[in-house]
């Protein structure tokens, strides 16, 4: 087989269009001549090569455009992360003040909202006679109300 229909069969082999009759050949020339097994060989470190370098090409330019882009973020924003964090200790400072000089007494709001309750009409007392307080009481409240009394 000459030169060049090696060099075709070995092209189809890489491209993936070899046929079944054309890949049995291919074996065949590889087991009896080595410089068909040496350029295989070669292609497919020639294929891995490019194929790392191009990685290689797309990795370097996605890091560019990464380092293109963070930094006009870190440029964009620092204003807004100070404000923030400003505005977060501001809170936290007028929480903790809230806390210690909040006028927390029960007793000053107990004084506040205590009325006591007036009952000046009669006396809460169980039973039917007429008791020593409720005589007391009725005898008052006429006293207050100015009406006249009898012992």
């Amino acid at each position: 087989m000459e030169k060049k229909d090696k060099e075709k069969l070995i092209e189809k082999f890489f491209d993936g269009t070899i046929s079944s009759e054309e890949e049995q050949e291919l074996k065949k020339l590889i087991k009896e001549d080595a410089s068909v097994k040496e350029a295989i060989q070669f292609q497919a470190a020639l294929k891995k090569t490019m194929h790392e370098e191009d990685d290689m090409a797309w990795r370097k330019k996605f890091t560019e455009y990464e380092k293109e882009f963070s930094t006009v973020k870190r440029k964009e924003f620092p204003l807004i992360k100070y404000a923030a964090i400003v505005g977060f200790l501001v809170g936290l400072l007028i929480s903790i003040l809230w806390v210690i000089y909040r006028d927390n007494s029960t007793m000053k709001l107990y004084q506040a909202f205590y009325t006591p309750a007036e009952n000046i009409s009669y006396p809460l007392t169980r039973g039917i006679k007429m008791s020593l307080s409720i005589w007391l009481f009725q005898l008052m409240k006429k006293v207050i109300m100015k009406e006249p009394f009898h012992i």
